[in-house]
């Protein structure tokens, strides 16, 4: 598991506050190569940059999550 998306896996299973452990499988047939774009370019030409951090927008996503899907 490439270091980016390790990261990405522990960050969640921390803000969903599971005790879940990280199992490494082997690619899948079709599964593209490169899961994390390179945003310079769209940040460039559009001139937006993220007004929040990824932690504060997963937090936010789990808790809407939590509240109008989970638990209904």
């Amino acid at each position: 598991m490439r270091k980016l998306q390790l990261e990405l896996a522990k960050l969640i299973i921390r803000i969903v506050g599971k005790d879940l452990e990280i199992k490494e499988m082997s690619v899948t047939e079709g599964s593209p190569l490169r899961r994390c774009p390179d945003m310079n370019e769209t940040i460039k030409i559009t001139g937006y940059t993220p007004k929040i951090s990824m932690e504060y927008g997963i937090k936010k996503t789990f808790e809407w999550y939590k509240k109008y899907f989970f638990n209904n």
